[in-house]
């Protein structure tokens, strides 16, 4: 996807932020084709803010860096809540990346994950 009207995709998304504001993640095409593991903020038909996942683990079942490329900034930006900042998965688990949005004003952070968890229960 691309974070645009161009894209059906997401201008189906961005009219869908009229009255509600909504965060998703996606996978961004740049204009020199590569591929980025994105989060979006949207609200009132806008794209706010886009944020590029940084730390791209390639360890056990995780093998992001082979195939995405890796974000190059962190930064915090205004809603109508107040400042927030976005962290995609393995970046929240490095203390620079919010320590670097707070530095820029964040008052929230959101961090958009996939997380399963494995639970198996006894049946009788």
């Amino acid at each position: 996807m691309r974070p645009s009207a161009d894209d059906p995709r997401f201008a189906q998304l961005l009219a869908a932020s009229h009255d509600i504001d909504l965060v998703f993640g996606f996978v961004e095409q740049d204009e020199r084709y590569r591929y980025y593991l994105a989060a979006a903020y949207l609200s009132r038909e806008q794209v706010v803010h886009v944020h590029r996942k940084i730390y791209l683990p390639t360890y056990r079942l995780f093998d992001d860096g082979r195939f995405f490329a890796p974000g190059n900034s962190l930064r915090a930006f205004d809603t109508r809540f107040g400042r927030m900042g976005i962290l995609i998965c393995e970046d929240a688990w490095h203390l620079s990346s919010a320590y670097v949005e707070w530095m820029d004003g964040a008052d929230f952070l959101i961090d958009v994950s996939a997380s399963l968890v494995w639970h198996q229960r006894a049946i009788a």
